[in-house]
């Protein structure tokens, strides 16, 4: 009954739809295929950055742009450091702060990385939509 699926959901225990896929993602992760997973993933990930970059070059700097440092020849975790300026953020700590390989963030034309404003870029009412 609809009663019995909300409680479920309401619960103070766990929920149980994160525990049965943090089961899956576990089981999934073990072992060698475990780490062609991530690996791919990665690989896939970096090679969508270089083409977003590439792009933008082709394009005379008016495309998207992605949020990472400007060179990206390693699979690691990016470090955010005081003394770069790709990330914007000023007076951070340099040991604990990384960019993760995985998560793409885009700019979109308009805005600049340092957060000021562009003649042209795209409309505000779109990006909203």
């Amino acid at each position: 009954t609809f009663n019995e699926a909300y409680m479920m959901h309401t619960t103070t225990s766990p929920h149980y739809g994160i525990v049965a896929s943090t089961e899956t993602a576990a089981a999934m992760m073990k072992g060698n295929a475990g780490k062609r997973l991530i690996n791919g993933s990665i690989e896939r990930a970096i090679k969508f950055r270089k083409e977003i970059k590439r792009l933008r070059t082709e394009s005379d700097g008016w495309f998207f742009d992605v949020w990472q440092p400007d060179h990206i020849d390693t699979t690691e975790c990016w470090p955010l450091r005081s003394d770069s300026t790709w990330h914007g953020f000023k007076n951070i700590d340099n040991e604990h702060m990384y960019l993760d390989p995985i998560k793409v963030t885009l700019l979109t034309p308009g805005m600049e990385k340092d957060g000021t404003m562009s003649d042209f870029g795209i409309p505000a009412s779109i990006v909203a939509k």
